[in-house]
């Protein structure tokens, strides 16, 4: 092959390396334009999230409420001579707030363990964009 002929070939290797690099920008920027749309939809979706955050912590602040009143009662029955002596209401209601604490409390690790691989996940998008 001639200095010529080699030099031809590069210049048409390289045109084509050149367009086949300029397809992979095209499709790049159309998947960061996808992207960005996901990302958007994840914004949302975080947004969104606070929503039943606030409702498990009314749960909780109600669960507590009933707690301390069923406390207070007690302590009002051991001031009154009732020491120990606890009812077929009491010991139902106590049943209820226990199965309602355990709800709560699975609720909670739910929502702990999905809140950590959100955070995960995001902290390791953002170190990799942020590279």
């Amino acid at each position: 092959m001639s200095d010529r002929d080699h030099m031809h070939h590069d210049h048409q290797s390289w045109s084509a390396e050149h367009t086949a690099w300029l397809d992979d920008l095209a499709r790049w920027q159309r998947e960061h334009a996808e992207a960005l749309r996901q990302l958007d939809a994840i914004a949302q979706r975080l947004r969104a999230g606070d929503a039943p955050l606030a409702t498990h912590a009314a749960r909780i602040r109600a669960h507590e409420t009933l707690s301390t009143e069923h406390e207070h009662v007690m302590d009002a029955r051991d001031t009154d001579g009732g020491h120990g002596v606890l009812d077929r209401a009491m010991t139902t209601r106590h049943a209820h707030e226990d199965a309602e604490h355990a709800a709560v409390a699975a609720a909670h690790e739910h929502y702990a363990e999905r809140h950590a691989q959100i955070m995960d996940a995001v902290a390791r998008l953002y170190a990799l964009v942020t590279k």
